[in-house]
């Protein structure tokens, strides 16, 4: 309808009645597609037999956090359930807005993975993100900036300010404690403690 005055440019109708049309061969056939309540893509009649059509839009979802699931547990990021629910948030949001276009599903995955780490400040970089994926690491860096930008977050504070370093000594000290036997709680102490004094000495005269 015209917004100004109303009248009706196109228009289509819908009925709740089956109508069938004689084929080429003689036979009938169903025509019209059935929508059902709250469906996308509702389910075809042709030749007297139902086709089922998958919901595309929930197939893409579901994929997206099967890639975020993935990346949570092959990189034990916790808790599990939070992340992974954070991260779809944003995958949904990108579907929506057609980013998952002409893009891999496991990029746009890590990417909002990442995304919700750096809003969620937790130790994780884009590389690691990228070694699970095997995915260049500035391919995926591409795609985190496009998706900044769609989502306006250029100039957010979280994102427009360096990351503190300090956030991933622990991690890195927790991995060599993991790695090496010998590595005792008294050592990871004293490389913590160095590790975050040279941090702030970076900090202090601007070398990060």
């Amino acid at each position: 309808n015209c917004t100004l005055c109303g009248a009706v440019v196109e228009g289509q109708n819908l009925s709740s009645e089956v109508t069938f049309a004689k084929g080429a061969g003689g036979e009938s056939a169903a025509v019209g597609q059935y929508v059902t309540d709250g469906s996308r893509a509702g389910t075809r009649l042709s030749g007297g037999r139902v086709y089922n059509q998958v919901d595309s839009h929930e197939k893409s979802l579901a994929k997206g956090r099967d890639e975020i699931q993935h990346l949570v547990l092959q990189l034990e990021i916790t808790p599990h359930g939070d992340t992974i629910e954070g991260a779809h948030r944003l995958y949904r949001i990108a579907l929506q807005r057609n980013f998952t276009r002409g893009r891999r599903t496991a990029q746009v995955a890590g990417t909002c993975l990442y995304i919700f780490c750096r809003q969620e400040q937790k130790p994780f970089m884009l590389i690691d993100i990228s070694d699970v994926l095997q995915i260049n690491v500035f391919v995926l860096g591409g795609v985190f900036l496009q998706m900044c930008h769609l989502l306006r977050l250029e100039e957010h504070p979280m994102f427009s300010r360096p990351i503190d370093p300090s956030l991933y000594i622990h991690r890195f000290v927790h991995k060599l404690m993991v790695e090496n036997r010998d590595f005792t709680r008294q050592k990871q102490n004293a490389v913590t403690n160095t590790a975050l004094r040279l941090v702030k000495s970076m900090k202090r005269d601007w070398m990060q």
